[in-house]
């Protein structure tokens, strides 16, 4: 009996054995399988770093006071990244610039006011036996014609004439042309612009004006070489003026006049408004609050860092102005890429002996070109 239950035994276990060789060979159950599966963690989108806010401010501010601007829009902006970018650039996101504000869609608000004048070294004049400047551009250009050959005169007459002086000068004169146009007509083409560009072309024939890079000056190169006594008169606008009439510890100073530019000849005197040109602080990005950016632009236009010479601060209760003759020049505001064809056009030109109407009529094609994409 104990034989057979043995056998019986035995043959069971090796059932049993046989069973278990042939489940582990079929592998893991679908359940198991699940059990073993890893849910792999999800990770989020990385999110994208906005672009730095760029700060603007115009080459005639001091290093401290772009330190103050740069401080108050980033106490303004605490969660983005504010840089300030070159000195009258062109593209920028918050800015104090020069344009008519109802015809660009951006915030706007006041700060301060300059006026344009002709600077004179009254002193360096008279050693030519002049007395007065004149009451013409063109008696301007005769007495350049004699201080050019005085000692130590490095410009008689300093007008800006590098990439960005040149289209800078031309508008400045258009300015005192009394310039106005016609609904519809292009400040380029009207007889006032061809007047100022015959003059700025005669000033170049006569040696007395230089264009071009590392020749032509820049704006601050102008005003410092008057304000060195390197040359007697220099058309500025009067905050790029400030350091001329500042106490610089010689006595240059103060042998410094400032007259009202004088009118062209046949032209008659603009009148004193429209030698006023406001700056404003701006915001043209939609990447900033509205709220944010009515409320900087106010503690901005409130802000009153220094006391200027040349520059007469905006009163809360002053409303802007915003002269007709500047309303039309600010059609005439340019990129630097503008500027480098306005000066490629001027000077290839004159250097064809082109008329000032040609040379004009030739710009604004140029310029139309460029502003709608065409190289």
């Amino acid at each position: 009996m104990s034989s057979f239950t043995n056998r019986w035994n035995g043959k069971i276990l090796s059932l049993m054995a046989v069973g278990l060789i042939i489940g582990c060979s079929q592998g893991p159950r679908e359940s198991d399988e699940a059990e073993r599966k890893v849910v792999p963690t999800a990770i989020p989108e990385p999110t994208a770093t906005p672009p730095p806010v760029r700060l603007s401010l115009p080459s005639w501010v001091s290093d401290e006071i772009s330190e103050g601007a740069l401080s108050r829009v980033r106490d303004a902006l605490p969660d983005r990244e504010v840089v300030l970018v070159e000195r009258d650039a062109t593209e920028w996101d918050i800015g104090l610039d020069l344009f008519n504000p109802s015809s660009v869609n951006t915030t706007t608000k006041p700060w301060i006011i300059e006026r344009l004048g002709l600077y004179v070294n009254r002193v360096l004049l008279a050693q030519t036996g002049t007395q007065t400047v004149g009451e013409t551009w063109e008696e301007i250009a005769e007495a350049a014609s004699r201080l050019k050959e005085q000692k130590g005169m490095e410009r008689a007459l300093a007008l800006p004439g590098d990439l960005a002086g040149l289209p800078g000068t031309l508008v400045t004169l258009m300015t005192l042309t009394n310039l106005t146009t016609a609904a519809g007509e292009h400040p380029l083409v009207s007889p006032n612009a061809r007047r100022a560009l015959d003059f700025l072309q005669s000033l170049h024939a006569k040696g007395l004006y230089k264009i071009g890079p590392g020749t032509g000056l820049s704006r601050s190169e102008a005003v410092d070489l008057v304000a060195q006594g390197k040359s007697a008169m220099t058309l500025a606008w009067s905050l790029s003026a400030d350091r001329i009439m500042q106490p610089t510890g010689s006595s240059i100073s103060e042998q410094i006049q400032v007259f009202p530019p004088p009118a062209f000849r046949g032209g008659s005197v603009p009148s004193p408004e429209q030698l006023v040109r406001p700056w404003w602080w701006s915001v043209r990005t939609e990447d900033v609050p509205s709220n944010v950016s009515e409320q900087l632009l106010e503690n901005l236009s409130e802000w009153r860092p220094a006391d200027f010479v040349g520059g007469e601060w905006f009163t809360p209760k002053e409303p802007p102005v915003t002269p007709g003759v500047h309303r039309v020049l600010s059609t005439m505001t340019w990129t630097t890429q503008e500027n480098k064809a306005v000066y490629r056009v001027l000077a290839d030109g004159w250097s064809q002996g082109q008329s000032s109407d040609v040379i004009l009529r030739g710009l604004q094609v140029r310029l139309a070109a460029l502003r709608s994409g065409v190289k």
